[in-house]
């Protein structure tokens, strides 16, 4: 870090503007092309909540390649953008977080524990805030270092 490197995903670090734009594509839930025994691909659809996920076979014999498709609904995409949020040093609001369609009783319910575990987990040094409240959808935060070398256990908690 102290030769300019920047932390700015889970598991990479890059000089400013030096950052993988394919794992960047890839965190950012943009589509992207895979080719390859037992590659995965995705393609977010524009205009559309669900997106199609692909992945070819194993067998580099066989004269027909397969491919599996997965088509993604919204609590699926819920999920992986949770996730994938978690893993990028830019920050995301505890409101960003929330599932889509969700009933507003369940929504506060959700927000509720949010600001409860994230309230700790910033006493721990597993997060920080980026912005201060005044922002329209609340803080931005950003997991640190710590929180991110235990972010499966975290992610498990907001789940």
């Amino acid at each position: 870090v102290d030769k300019g490197f920047r932390h700015y995903e889970v598991s990479n670090y890059a000089i400013p503007g030096s950052e993988g734009k394919h794992n960047l594509g890839y965190w950012n839930r943009r589509s992207n092309a895979a080719l390859g025994p037992s590659a995965a691909g995705l393609v977010v659809k524009r205009d559309d909540p669900s997106s199609i996920r692909y992945q070819w076979g194993t067998d580099v014999r066989s004269s027909s390649p397969t491919i599996k498709l997965e088509t993604l609904n919204a609590e699926q995409i819920w999920l992986e953008e949770l996730y994938l949020k978690s893993r990028l040093d830019k920050g995301f609001t505890l409101r960003s977080l929330l599932p889509p369609g969700a009933a507003e009783k369940e929504l506060n319910k959700h927000l509720h524990r949010y600001i409860s575990n994230f309230e700790t987990w910033e006493k721990n040094k597993y997060v920080k805030k980026l912005s201060g409240e005044g922002e329209v959808n609340g803080p931005y935060y950003v997991f640190t270092s710590y929180g991110w070398s235990i972010l499966e256990s975290l992610i498990k908690k907001l789940l």
